[in-house]
């Protein structure tokens, strides 16, 4: 509790205890959604910075040594791409929530919304990660044998490549369905039945 933040409104509100313990508790109810908001836009724009600076070493190398052949090497390319797809996506339902919710009322009822709200923009980003990461196995199967195909890579590269995305890939997924499923749908789930318990 932040006794500076409690005396500010038990004075704001002329030492009247109901309504100091309501502003505070809205207070702390937005201050964790604008915490989290930018946590989740630092993470998009760390996101964003790392596909870019993978995309200018990736389209540097294609160019300037005329290193790839798009009809025999098409995989690649699907690699780099599906990552952007995933992260537009996320980009979009971050900043639908943000517009939805750009000025919330001061109230728990619109404080719980938001939080509700932004609760299925994080499970939305969940599910688009559970798609990506179904399609990258597919997607890095096909790069490994078309880059193996043009000679780029050993039969024995291919496989250590293989192995190595594959562990990533996999304890990227095991923390991405803890967080779904230890977090992210219970904390909806008490969101809406709080909601509703206010409302009615």
């Amino acid at each position: 509790m932040k006794i500076e933040t409690l005396e500010r409104l038990w004075r704001t509100h002329d030492h009247d205890m109901d309504r100091t313990a309501r502003a505070f508790l809205v207070e702390s109810l937005m201050s964790g959604i604008e915490r989290r908001r930018k946590g989740q836009t630092v993470f998009l724009l760390c996101v964003g910075a790392a596909l870019g600076t993978v995309t200018l070493v990736f389209g540097y190398d294609a160019l300037r040594h005329d290193s790839l052949d798009v009809t025999r090497e098409w995989g690649s390319v699907l690699m780099l791409v599906a990552p952007w797809v995933a992260l537009i996506l996320m980009l979009r339902a971050h900043d639908r929530h943000r517009r939805r919710f750009a000025d919330p009322t001061a109230s728990i009822a619109q404080s719980l919304q938001l939080r509700l709200d932004e609760n299925r923009a994080a499970r939305h980003s969940a599910v688009v990660m559970f798609w990506l990461m179904g399609l990258f196995p597919l997607v890095t199967g096909v790069t490994l044998w078309q880059l193996v195909g043009t000679d780029k890579m050993t039969a024995t590269q291919a496989v250590q490549g293989a192995l190595l995305f594959g562990g990533a890939l996999g304890a990227s997924t095991l923390v991405q369905a803890i967080r779904y499923l230890w977090f992210l749908r219970p904390e909806g789930a008490r969101l809406e039945r709080l909601l509703a318990e206010y409302a009615g």
